[in-house]
């Protein structure tokens, strides 16, 4: 018989091989983690600023759901007005008064929506512009048994005196010799 001789296998070169090869794959997997990881963290980054983006355009539209509710309440509000107004322009009269000043001359304007009529006048005829205002109002009147609304819309910033005294005193004057003319002075520079 024949002896066998032993094979002594040297483990150490392949325990060696196998170290390096683990330590060459957790590397890798450490460092394909860490990429994983900071891809991750920009892709959050990316979605928290659009996420960011999309909330100011919702708030962009909220601003202007609320500006657009805001106008519809208006809008429901000067209908109801008008409504109140066309039924008002029914039962009552109203009529405006207002002076335009140009370089040269002034003008009263009467105005009660289904006529209107100019008065020119200077300082040189002041008596005729107070007596043609006063045919022009009471002409606007017409013995009308409904109320008549008379407002003398002025600039007092802008105005004579003379020609605010000579409006006024018309209109009072008017005022007194029907019982159902009201008179309402709006100064525009308030």
């Amino acid at each position: 018989m024949k002896k066998r001789k032993s094979v002594i296998v040297e483990l150490t070169s392949l325990l060696d091989v196998i170290f390096i090869m683990l330590f060459m794959v957790m590397n890798r997997s450490q460092n394909a983690a860490a990429q994983a990881q900071n891809t991750a963290a920009q892709e959050i980054a990316a979605a928290q600023s659009q996420v960011q983006t999309m909330q100011e355009e919702v708030d962009g539209y909220r601003e202007i759901m609320d500006e657009v509710e805001a106008e519809r309440e208006k809008l429901q509000t000067m209908n109801s007005k008008l409504n109140s107004y066309e039924v008002f322009d029914e039962y009552a009269t109203i009529v405006s008064v207002f002076v335009i000043d140009n370089t040269y001359k002034r003008t009263i304007k009467v105005d009660n929506s289904v006529e209107a009529v100019n008065i020119d006048f200077d300082w040189d005829n002041m008596d005729y512009a107070g007596k043609s205002l006063e045919e022009a109002l009471n002409s606007c009147i017409n013995d009308s048994v409904n109320p008549v609304f008379i407002v003398f819309s002025y600039n007092g910033d802008k105005l004579y005196r003379q020609d605010y005294n000579l409006v006024s005193e018309t209109m009072t004057s008017v005022q007194g010799g029907y019982e159902n003319v009201y008179i309402k002075f709006d100064d525009t520079s308030v």
